[in-house]
């Protein structure tokens, strides 16, 4: 059997998973959790204040916490495109 039972995903898989392109709006800064339509930049911006959990916004968004790790993975490679986004939106 190659590879340890359960072993936690990379970045790569996680954003593979869960991260797509926005069909009606197919820039960096739109994209959403596969099969929720739930923006990164909104999940990122939540997760921006301390006082929140981030298995707690899953379950509030009603997503998997793999999907909530995933949009953090996105936003580590696409910081500045979603921080500019989060700004436009302040």
């Amino acid at each position: 059997m190659c590879g340890a039972a359960g072993a936690a995903m990379t970045d790569d898989d996680l954003i593979v998973k869960w991260i797509e392109p926005n069909p009606n709006k197919p820039w960096p800064d739109e994209v959403w959790l596969k099969g929720y339509a739930i923006s990164v930049w909104a999940i990122v911006g939540e997760l921006r204040d301390p006082a929140v959990d981030p298995l707690q916004l899953a379950a509030e968004c009603r997503v998997p916490p793999d999907a909530i790790k995933a949009a953090r993975a996105y936003y580590r490679r696409h910081q500045c495109v979603i921080d500019n986004r989060l700004l436009a939106n302040a």
